[in-house]
């Protein structure tokens, strides 16, 4: 009968950030007294991220573990059998501190394993 956390939901989106730059963003996303979702405000959450990729790692229907990642938007993903999240930040400078003073660009990539998946 206890929880640990309770479960909410939250949509994360790089947007621009009214200074000239890019953000990464998150809006928590809640249900109203009537069982409609509601919107929050959006919060920024880190300021110089440019964009945001993400794809998924799935197994096939004899439980083998693809060799590639699939990009989000493919249409062919079976969300039955997603085991694995990545994803791919382009972080930039907020000053022109790179070679012929431009900003400097990095990228971060993150993997998360989705556990207790029944296959």
């Amino acid at each position: 009968g206890g929880a640990v956390a309770q479960l909410s939901s939250s949509a994360w989106y790089i947007g621009n950030n009214g200074r000239g730059g890019r953000s990464l963003y998150r809006i928590q996303l809640t249900t109203n007294s009537d069982g409609d979702a509601e919107q929050g405000n959006a919060e920024e959450i880190a300021e110089g991220i440019s964009n945001m990729q993400i794809q998924y790692l799935a197994k096939d229907a004899a439980g083998t573990l693809a060799t590639n990642y699939v990009d989000a938007d493919d249409a062919s993903i079976d969300w039955t059998r997603v085991v694995a999240v990545r994803i791919n930040f382009t972080l930039q400078s907020l000053e022109n501190v790179g070679t012929g003073t431009q900003p400097l660009t990095r990228t971060w990539n993150m993997v998360v394993s989705l556990r207790n998946r029944q296959l």
